[in-house]
């Protein structure tokens, strides 16, 4: 049986004419990606809070921390505040003076006095009671603030990125969230695109990882079969790139240690031997994943050489092609054919792509 196996040569010579596909610890190679970290790195430039939108896992956090990386104040304290615990926030945010409550044992300076001149990261906004957001809002409008316990103003010399993965407008219409600290906080909105709107990301995570994981497992990992990416594509990956580093994790942990390529069958040992489990809500969707591709190889078993033959050749074509962004010169360069030839292999194939040339996944 032929099979797709992706070399890190292979990978190294699309990225000559593919995106730069590394900001701090953010890989990717998608031209999606290329253009919303393009805006990113251009929202950095500005003194503006920002309000990065996604869901759990996209990697939000690296965003804000790639933002202050790239902005004025990168040489000033960078620092996160989780608004999911409303008992703690005030305290957190604004400090607190000696005895102004219960447990206040000592002074806190607070999280706004201690990144001044820096950049302060609000995750999961979506959290925060409308009281809080209410107070936020003041905070933002005036640039002061009091720590609690204290009658003296202080000023708020700070940039500030919120984060949720909820839905912001449905929540105003429910009254859940203030429509007017909504469009404070908007000045700059970034959405983060899940792993299913990325697959071609994971290659490049995948070959960035494996020599740290091959070290801490004490493996020798360098390539895939085509299943690792018919997974990435197929599976609905709910908890994202979190979830898709501990799948990682548990392939290394679970492959043999002479093993050299991920197969399908690593990747169902993986699963079936409790080294990943699945996000609840994805656990059928990922069965039903491997039950395609063990029909899909069943039925290939049962074709022609010519059709099995063309059935691959189509699927390394459309692989290769994706992986490059649709660079067909590239692409027909990798494959040791001419230009001339990709061009009526794609048309031979009904590859279709989009507006911009690039090819539809």
């Amino acid at each position: 049986m032929f099979i797709k196996r992706y070399s890190e040569d292979f990978v190294t010579t699309i990225k000559k004419d593919a995106h730069h596909n590394q900001i701090g610890t953010f890989y990717y190679t998608s031209d999606l990606m290329h253009k919303i970290t393009t805006r990113i790195l251009e929202i950095a430039r500005y003194d503006e809070t920002v309000l990065l939108l996604g869901e759990t896992g996209v990697g939000k956090s690296k965003i804000a921390k790639i933002i202050h990386e790239n902005s004025s104040r990168n040489k000033k304290p960078f620092d996160c505040i989780n608004c999911s615990d409303p008992e703690l926030f005030e305290a957190t945010l604004f400090g607190h003076k000696k005895g102004a409550y219960t447990g206040a044992v000592s002074d806190n300076p607070g999280l706004l006095n201690k990144t001044n001149g820096g950049t302060l990261f609000f995750d999961e906004i979506g959290n925060l009671s409308t009281k809080l957001q209410g107070k936020l809002l003041t905070l933002l409008d005036d640039k002061t603030y009091k720590s609690i316990g204290c009658n003296e103003n202080q000023i708020a010399d700070v940039r500030f990125i919120f984060a949720t993965n909820k839905n912001l407008r449905a929540m105003i219409k429910e009254n859940t969230f203030k429509e007017d600290f909504y469009y404070r906080i908007k000045k700059s909105e970034v959405t983060i695109p899940p792993v299913r709107e990325r697959v071609v990301d994971i290659v490049e995570i995948f070959f960035k990882k494996k020599e740290c994981l091959n070290q801490k497992y004490g493996k020798n990992i360098q390539t895939f079969e085509q299943s690792l990416i018919y997974l990435a594509k197929k599976y609905k990956w709910p908890g994202n790139f979190r979830e898709f580093d501990n799948f990682l994790s548990g392939l290394f942990q679970w492959i043999p240690k002479d093993n050299k390529i991920i197969t399908r069958e690593d990747i169902l040992g993986t699963i079936e031997n409790g080294y990943f489990i699945p996000e609840e809500s994805g656990v059928e969707n990922l069965s039903n994943v491997y039950e395609k591709i063990s029909g899909e190889q069943k039925n290939n078993e049962y074709a022609s050489l010519k059709e099995f033959l063309s059935i691959q050749e189509r699927e390394y074509i459309k692989q290769i092609l994706n992986l490059n962004n649709g660079n067909r010169s590239v692409t027909a360069k990798l494959l040791k054919i001419s230009r001339n030839s990709i061009q009526k292999k794609i048309k031979k194939y009904d590859l279709k792509t989009n507006s911009n040339h690039r090819l539809v996944i």
